[in-house]
């Protein structure tokens, strides 16, 4: 295995973001690309990257903007006034097209693969946003995704308040402090007692600066933007009804109200004519499930995923809508 490191401009034209990709020593059998979740960074998913590599794929993220080492000059959690949602995505759409470049030789490059989508809390979000824009998407595996969150409806009004006084740079403090009220959570302590069961993990949150962000104005607006379009069930119709979708969750994780939302999701999805829709929670779990005692069984639960996908592909053509039900 190698890693590769890369330097690129966000698709606004101002923010310069870093990525990392471990790539396997053999032949590339498809792509796994992480997207990592707010209050966070990829140098914590590295275990991840690393397993996928030594199973073959090009595994692959990115530090959204204002996180982790794409930290946009004005400091961490903050973003330029020329970002919107969208440009999250193409972000995460360059970030593909320069490890395929890497990757493999560029006779094999047009053929198909997967490419596997696997995002965390906010990623996972992104994710759903990136099977809808682009068409190189072919699997999405969602940890902690938070299903309708109805919340960003008041979450907006609260925002549009504050921003009449504070500038795109200052911090959203009120908007920020009614999201988290939301889930029951009034301090820093019990937010880190809520993403994860295990001391040991709270504390290396805590001792993370890159974990202790505070967003700006502007970030959480496009934040919100985003989220908002998963408030209503509009969402579902866009995505392509073959995609195989895999919602992965703690029992415990009080971000999707303890799986009730994601179940609200599923049955939504499944009514609209989704066949490849499938979910695991794990028993006494929170909202990050890589960091808990059952993260080994996290990784093997992705892979067997992805390997049944190769299983059931024809000529490496990912027909996934009929293969599913075998």
């Amino acid at each position: 295995m190698k890693l590769q490191e890369y330097r690129f401009l966000s698709g606004d034209g101002e923010d310069e973001l870093y990525g990392c990709a471990w790539l396997p020593d053999g032949p590339v059998k498809g792509y796994i690309q992480i997207l990592h979740d707010l209050y966070d960074h990829i140098e914590r998913y590295m275990h991840l990257l690393q397993f996928f590599a030594e199973h073959g794929y090009a595994a692959f993220g990115h530090d959204l903007v204002g996180h982790g080492r794409s930290v946009y000059r004005n400091g961490p959690g903050q973003i330029s006034a020329r970002h919107t949602y969208r440009h999250f995505i193409e972000d995460a759409e360059t970030m593909f097209y320069l490890v395929v470049k890497d990757a493999m030789p560029k006779k094999e490059q047009k053929k198909s693969y997967i490419h596997a989508l696997i995002g965390f809390g906010f990623g996972s979000m992104l994710a759903k946003q990136y099977a809808i824009m682009t068409s190189n998407c072919n699997a999405l595996i969602l940890c902690g995704d938070y299903g309708f969150p109805s919340l960003y409806r008041k979450a907006m009004n609260i925002y549009a308040k504050e921003c009449r006084k504070k500038a795109d740079t200052e911090p959203a403090e009120k908007t920020e402090d009614y999201i988290l009220s939301h889930y029951g959570i009034d301090n820093m302590d019990t937010f880190l007692e809520e993403r994860v069961s295990k001391p040991r993990e709270q504390k290396k949150l805590k001792r993370d600066a890159c974990c202790q962000l505070s967003y700006s104005m502007q970030y959480m607006l496009n934040r919100i933007t985003l989220c908002s379009l998963y408030m209503t069930e509009d969402w579902i119709s866009q995505l392509p009804e073959y995609l195989p979708i895999l919602f992965m969750s703690g029992y415990e994780d009080v971000f999707s109200n303890y799986t009730r939302e994601l179940d609200v999701v599923i049955r939504k999805l499944n009514y609209a004519g989704a066949e490849n829709i499938f979910y695991k929670y794990y028993e006494h779990k929170k909202h990050e499930l890589l960091f808990e005692d059952a993260a080994v069984n996290v990784m093997q639960d992705m892979l067997k995923l992805i390997r049944r996908l190769e299983e059931h592909s024809i000529e490496r053509k990912l027909c996934w809508y009929q293969c599913w039900k075998s």
